[in-house]
C-alpha cells in the first residue's frame, strides 16, 4: 500500500484532503482511483488507512499511533561542499529513523550556508514515505561545533564522533551506557576535525569511534555511524 504525508490525520470516519503536492503524486502520477485505499502518515507517529472517495477526498478507516523507539538518535554532520550529497545524507538519515538532523560548521567546513533550504523537508517527507517511517526527523538550525556540543550536553545526548586513527572499534567500547535515552553521532568535514576540535569533543565526554579502517566520505560516514550505533543500542537492550 502506498504511503502519503498529511500533517493532520483526523479520527476514523472523518474526511481529509491531501496537500497539492501529495494530491498530484497520488492522482496524477500514480493515478489513484475512487475506492482504492492508501496509508497516510503525519510525521508524529500516526499511521492511518484511508479510502479515496469522491472529489479526491479521503475518509479515514483506521488510525494508530506507533511508539517511538528509544534511544533517540541525533545526527550532527559538517555540510559537504556538493549540495546533492547533503540531500542524500538527510534522506538516508530519515530512512534509518534518526530523530533529529543538525548541520554543523567546523574549522575545515567548505560549505557554510546560513539558512536551511526549505526543500530539505520535502526530501525528508519522501524518504519517510518510502521507508514507511512514521516520524519525520527534526532539522535544527545550523550550529557551530561549540554550539552543537553545548546543545548535546543540555539534551543529555551520549555522543560519538568518527576518528579513524585513534578511535576505538565499537566492540572495544565497554565503559559506555548504551541504554541512554539519546545518542548522537558527529561527522566532521572532508578534511576531518582539527586537533583543537577533537580535544573539544573529548573534553565534553564524547567517545572517539572507529567504524572503518578507511577514510570515509561524509555521506558514507553518516549512514555507517548511525547503523553502528543502532546496532550497539539494540544489542545492549537485549543484554539488560
Amino acid at each position: 500500500m502506498d504511503f502519503f504525508f498529511c500533517e493532520n490525520i483526523p479520527e476514523p470516519e472523518l474526511t481529509v484532503e491531501l496537500s497539492p503536492n501529495e494530491s498530484r503524486h497520488a492522482f496524477v502520477t500514480l493515478r489513484k482511483q475512487q475506492g482504492e485505499q492508501i496509508c497516510i502518515i503525519d510525521g508524529k507517529g500516526n499511521i492511518a488507512v484511508a479510502e479515496i472517495i469522491a472529489n479526491q477526498k479521503l475518509i479515514v478507516i483506521s488510525r494508530q499511533h506507533i511508539p517511538q523507539n528509544k534511544p533517540l538518535f541525533h545526527l550532527f554532520f559538517s555540510l559537504p561542499h556538493i549540495k546533492n550529497k547533503t540531500e542524500l545524507i538527510i534522506s538516508q538519515a530519515a530512512e534509518l529513523g534518526v530523530n533529529s538532523i543538525i548541520p554543523i560548521l567546523t574549522e575545515r567546513s567548505v560549505s557554510k550556508p546560513e539558512d536551511i533550504p526549505s526543500k530539505w523537508k520535502n526530501r525528508i517527507i519522501e524518504a519517510c514515505k518510502q521507508s514507511k517511517n512514521p516520524y519525520l526527523p527534526n532539522i535544527k538550525d545550523i550550529m557551530t561545533l561549540e554550539e552543537s556540543a553545548k546543545f548535546a550536553k543540555k539534551m543529555n545526548i551520549a555522543c560519538f564522533f568518527g576518528d579513524p586513527e585513534n578511535g576505538l572499534p565499537p566492540e572495544q567500547i565497554t565503559d559506555f551506557n548504551y541504554t541512554c535515552s539519546n545518542m548522537g553521532w558527529f561527522v566532521g568535514p572532508e578534511g576531518g576535525f582539527s586537533i583543537r576540535e577533537i580535544q573539544l569533543l573529548l573534553d565534553n565526554n564524547f567517545k572517539a569511534l572507529k567504524i572503518s579502517d578507511r577514510i570515509l566520505r561524509i555521506e558514507t560516514a553518516c549512514s555507517c555511524g548511525i547503523i553502528t550505533l543502532f546496532t550497539l543500542a539494540k544489542f545492549a537492550k537485549r543484554q539488560t
